[in-house]
């Protein structure tokens, strides 16, 4: 009988911290694009998250543009980072992030860009956010620019459950 009990109990506590985690998850998801340039001597990669934060009603959105140069001759790299945010009763399109930097022979170089949104307050619903990465490279020797194509994209939907 205490046996059946537990078991009882157990599964009555294991459904409880199941619903818990259910209803409170994340929305998560997350874009990547990559290739080789200029004869392989030249990498660059776009990463993208799109995130929705239940606990806080947080939406955000974080680059990371990485740019690896084996040379000859350096490289510059323009970067493009988009995104559209939509809820239940409003909408954030802001401008497009464009950054640049110069990445020399036998070295890297990064960029970062982010938006973050509190959407606490705002009227319980569905919601959707997408993102957009766009990289260009320039070889300076012989002023080629290519571009990586696709360019990284993400997307998440989300709930904002107005707590």
């Amino acid at each position: 009988m205490l046996m059946k009990r537990f078991f009882v109990f157990a599964l009555t506590l294991l459904f409880a911290t199941s619903c818990l985690v259910l209803t409170n998850a994340d929305a998560y998801n997350w874009g990547e694009s990559n290739d080789w340039f200029f004869d392989d001597t030249v990498y660059g990669s776009v990463y993208i998250t799109t995130d929705f934060d239940n606990t806080t009603e947080t939406a955000s959105l974080y680059y990371s543009f990485y740019v690896s140069n084996d040379g000859p001759g350096g490289v510059k790299m323009y970067t493009t980072a988009t995104m559209g945010l939509y809820w239940n009763g409003g909408s954030v399109v802001p401008d497009p992030k464009e950054d640049t930097a110069i990445v020399g022979a036998n070295n890297s170089g990064s960029i970062y860009e982010d938006w973050v949104f509190s959407l606490r307050n705002k009227r319980p619903g569905q919601g959707y956010m997408w993102a957009e990465g766009a990289l260009d490279i320039r070889h300076l020797p012989t002023n080629v620019k290519v571009s990586l194509s696709p360019s990284a994209q993400a997307s998440t939907s989300f709930d904002i459950l107005g707590f």
